[in-house]
C-alpha cells in the first residue's frame, strides 16, 4: 500500500520542461527552479522578513525590487534582454518567464531548450550582477555581462554537441555560435 503511494504520479507542473533540459547547466537549472517559484531572495521578500528596511533595486536604483522587477522590468535587465534578443533574433515578453515559455512552446523542442538555457544563464547572471552590486559596489556593463551569456550558451551547446533536426534549425545554431569569441 506505502509502496503505490510513493509510485503515484506527482503534481504536474507546466513549467518543469523548461526548468531542465539537457542544455541548460544544473546550477541554472536549481536557480530556475526558485525564479520560477518566485523563491529567491530578492529584497521585497527580505523586506517582508524583517531583514531589510529599504527596498531599491541595486542594478537601476530606481523602483522597488521584486522578481518581475529585476529580471524584466530594470532599466538594466531590459538593455541585457534587448542585447540578447538581438543576437537570438526573438521576442522576450516583458512580464515573466513562464509567459515567454508558452510563447515559443510550438517551436522544436532544441530551439526552446536553447532559449530556455538562454534565458535561464541570463537571468542567473543578472542575479549575480545584482548580488556583485550589492556586496562589492561593482556592476558589470550589460554588454559584458551579455558576452559572458553568449560565451557560456556556445560553449554548452559544443560540448553537448547539439545538433539540430532540420536544416533551419542547424542554420539557426551556426548563427548563434558564429561570432562569439
Amino acid at each position: 500500500m506505502g509502496y503505490q503511494w510513493l509510485e503515484q504520479a506527482g503534481v504536474d507542473v507546466p513549467w518543469y520542461p523548461w526548468v531542465s533540459n539537457r542544455i541548460m547547466a544544473p546550477k541554472h537549472e536549481f536557480f530556475m527552479w526558485l525564479a520560477v517559484q518566485q523563491r529567491l531572495l530578492t529584497q521585497d521578500r527580505m523586506v517582508k522578513m524583517g531583514f531589510l528596511q529599504c527596498n531599491v533595486c541595486w542594478l537601476c536604483g530606481q523602483e522597488e525590487e521584486c522578481h518581475q522587477h529585476l529580471f524584466f522590468s530594470c532599466t538594466y535587465s531590459r538593455k541585457c534582454l534587448t542585447l540578447v534578443e538581438s543576437w537570438l533574433q526573438i521576442c522576450i515578453p516583458v512580464q515573466d518567464v513562464m509567459e515567454w515559455w508558452f510563447k515559443y512552446r510550438n517551436r522544436s523542442l532544441l530551439v526552446r531548450q536553447v532559449l530556455a538555457a538562454r534565458i535561464a544563464y541570463l537571468m542567473y547572471e543578472i542575479w549575480h550582477a545584482r548580488n556583485r552590486s550589492r556586496v562589492e559596489s561593482i556592476l558589470l556593463l550589460p554588454t559584458v555581462l551579455v558576452r559572458q551569456v553568449q560565451k557560456g550558451i556556445v560553449l554548452r551547446l559544443k560540448v553537448r554537441n547539439v545538433i539540430g533536426s532540420t536544416s533551419k534549425v542547424n542554420l539557426w545554431l551556426e548563427r548563434i555560435c558564429n561570432g562569439v569569441n
